[in-house]
């Protein structure tokens, strides 16, 4: 049936809702409080959609049968307020567009690793002769996919927390949750309602599927009395020994030192080549795949994980000086994530930290100080790190740009070379666009200055 839909937000997930609106031939008009950037104003335009900027009020939502919401845009905002006063259905982009897919739902949520398990998965289905897209919070929008022509069997999704919270109608094979910490508290308010929100995924976990957890993630549930789906095989990723296989919940055992885990009483190899995370990540994808391709051959697997190509500004290893590592971690915007680089080294680091702080402590960074062979703290968050570091005062820094922190780093570089680590564990926005202008200016200007 023909509906009038009012999409909420002028950004890539609306206009993709509307392509795939079109194809349906429904009608569309966007409402943004905000100018839309040049190129997404001309995208809405060579649609035929009409849009409203500035305020939104009752008059908005004149003629609307249903709302499609941006997941930038949280549900508290006055329109939407508005739209359940007057029982108008709220939907997400997410969706708009699975309740069009007919295919395999493959879904993929946690505050740090996402993208990488998400395009490794993709990969290795792909290498696999297995029709799959890698979609979601990364590259193309869902309903953009589900617009075009030649839609896959198998929809990779990279799916947030402002994605998820207002989901229903996901219908996923496999969920993989591949980590927990706080984050985006300045929208969900408490760490329970940041974690309600991810959960909300295995709601949505077909019968017979499978829910694959990062041991922090299981941490998170406990601590919080969430309880596991009952109707799903669930997968936990653990290094500790401690946990223990129970009802409709089997452990999968990491063991770093031998790049291996086992299950079902089975030791299958890893690749002592790559680091903790991205083997850690590799099991996320093993599990995931063997549940929905039985025959696929681990090994096989394996090698085919030697031909992915990483992301960059995630742990990019993108350059050496005089025999170590410079790597690109910008994409670390929390605490948890420059965490997770520091356990991937394996000698003391000259250690980038700083940008914009975003509420969380830094204390946890004190469990690798061993590791850190001096530290400089950069931007806003500078002073509060500072602060919270003492332990680390006999061996770290503070400056108040980037560019500060980074000419004092290569002056010591040149006296006593070391790796170095540019994980920032803050947002960006103190003097970056975003993460990846951020990444780029420190590939570049530490690229000038050591003359790589």
């Amino acid at each position: 049936m023909f509906k009038n839909y009012l999409i909420i937000g002028s950004g890539q997930s609306a206009i993709g809702a509307a392509k795939l609106l079109k194809k349906l031939g429904h009608s569309a008009l966007f409402s943004d409080i905000r100018q839309p950037t040049p190129q997404n104003h001309q995208q809405i335009k060579e649609l035929g959609f009409a849009i409203q900027v500035g305020p939104q009020t009752r008059s908005t939502l004149e003629g609307i049968d249903r709302v499609i919401l941006s997941p930038g845009i949280p549900l508290s905002a006055p329109i939407c307020e508005i739209a359940q006063e007057l029982n108008i259905p709220i939907q997400s982009e997410i969706d708009l567009a699975l309740s069009e897919f007919k295919g395999k739902q493959i879904c993929v949520t946690g505050t740090n690793g996402k993208s990488t398990t998400v395009t490794l998965l993709n990969h290795l289905l792909t290498e696999a002769n297995i029709s799959s897209l890698a979609a979601g919070n990364l590259g193309k929008t869902p309903s953009e996919v589900i617009a075009s022509e030649n839609t896959p069997d198998n929809l990779v999704l990279e799916l947030s927390s402002y994605q998820l919270e207002l989901s229903q109608n996901i219908r996923a094979s496999v969920a993989i949750f591949t980590s927990f910490s706080p984050d985006h508290l300045e929208r969900h308010k408490t760490l329970k309602a940041y974690l309600s929100a991810k959960w909300n995924l295995a709601k949505q976990v077909i019968p017979g599927g499978v829910i694959i957890l990062a041991s922090s993630f299981y941490k998170a549930l406990l601590e919080n009395n969430f309880a596991l789906i009952k109707t799903v095989k669930t997968y936990v990723v653990d290094d500790s020994e401690v946990l223990e296989d129970s009802d409709n919940l089997q452990i999968a055992r990491f063991k770093t030192d031998q790049s291996c885990f086992s299950l079902d009483g089975r030791s299958i190899k890893l690749d002592p080549n790559l680091s903790r995370h991205d083997n850690l990540n590799l099991m996320f994808c093993i599990l995931a795949i063997k549940h929905l391709f039985p025959t696929l051959d681990y090994d096989a697997m394996v090698s085919s994980a030697h031909r992915y190509e990483r992301l960059e500004h995630r742990f990019e290893s993108f350059a050496n000086s005089q025999g170590y590592p410079i790597i690109n971690d910008s994409k670390s915007t929390n605490v948890e994530s420059t965490c997770v680089a520091l356990r991937s080294m394996t000698s003391p680091c000259y250690l980038l930290l700083g940008g914009k702080d975003k509420g969380s402590t830094y204390k946890e960074i004190l469990d690798h100080k061993d590791i850190i062979k001096k530290a400089f703290f950069f931007g806003e968050a500078r002073n509060r790190i500072q602060d919270e570091l003492t332990e680390l005062s006999s061996k770290s820094v503070s400056f108040l740009s980037l560019k500060e922190a980074l000419d004092c780093l290569c002056k010591d570089f040149q006296e006593q070379p070391a790796p170095i680590l540019f994980s920032p564990a803050c947002s960006s926005f103190d003097e970056f666009l975003n993460f990846e202008e951020r990444g780029l200016y420190f590939k570049k200007e530490i690229s000038k200055k050591l003359r790589i």
